[in-house]
């Protein structure tokens, strides 16, 4: 099981056209910090969010697969 970080997950969002900044600023909370972004449990919490914001699948976005 790969390292679950902040990083893998801009990773895939990029693929469908989710830049950094866009992520950041519409699909984490406003209390996101970028401390966070290697802490797993808050990344987890972060893509729950992302998800719901931006609506994609967080099984998806959570998993290893492209």
């Amino acid at each position: 099981m790969r390292n679950l970080t902040m990083y893998s997950i801009f990773a895939k969002l990029q693929e469908l056209g989710f830049s950094q900044d866009y992520v950041m600023s519409h699909g984490l909370p406003d209390w996101w910090d970028k401390e966070l972004n290697t802490k797993p449990l808050a990344v987890l919490e972060g893509a729950s969010c992302i998800a719901e914001n931006l609506n994609v699948d967080l099984k998806w976005l959570l998993s290893e697969e492209k």
